[in-house]
């Protein structure tokens, strides 16, 4: 059983997303189902730079909420884009966008890196009220890929009315 990051699915405790099935020896970044990023993984964004392959994938680390909230944003890195390295200490992987907010909401995730006059730029989905009442999308910049300072919010505090509601960027880049 492994965390098939690259195809968007998940096959830890809580079984596995039939949307996106990963045969075996596809492709795949695959991780063990254990950890704190383990309950949900999902939207994968890879980029290379410096000579490293970066892939950041959204989580859920509240094993009570695993549809999807909760969520940070988590990173593995690969010389050769094939094998993947999860970057963790002791106490396991480490988010390098971190949540802390309501346990209800969905938390840091959905991220978007690019590379920018040599620095990395991520984009990403900030829902910080219980059931998503309360959106922002953030960027934020890194020069190393591991430590990432906030610089822009879109649409802060954005509250949704009803499903279905989106934020466009476009307009505000």
């Amino acid at each position: 059983n492994a965390s098939e990051i690259l195809c968007a699915s998940n096959f830890g405790p809580y079984g596995a997303n039939p949307s996106y099935p990963c045969s075996p020896g596809a492709p795949c970044a695959g991780f063990p189902s254990t950890g704190s990023d383990m309950f949900h993984s999902c939207d994968p964004s890879i980029v290379y730079f410096n000579g490293t392959y970066f892939l950041y994938y959204t989580a859920s680390t509240n094993p009570t909420a695993v549809e999807g909230k909760a969520s940070k944003i988590f990173l593995a890195t690969s010389t050769n884009g094939l094998t993947f390295t999860k970057y963790s200490n002791a106490n396991g992987p480490i988010p390098v966008i971190d949540y802390t907010g309501d346990q209800g909401a969905y938390g840091a995730g959905e991220a978007s890196v690019i590379v920018d006059n040599g620095k990395l730029v991520i984009y990403y989905t900030h829902a910080f009220a219980p059931d998503n009442q309360q959106i922002e999308q953030r960027r934020a910049t890194s020069t190393d890929g591991y430590n990432w300072t906030n610089d822009r919010v879109f649409q802060d505090g954005y509250r949704r009315t009803g499903t279905g509601s989106a934020i466009d960027l476009a307009g505000g880049l």
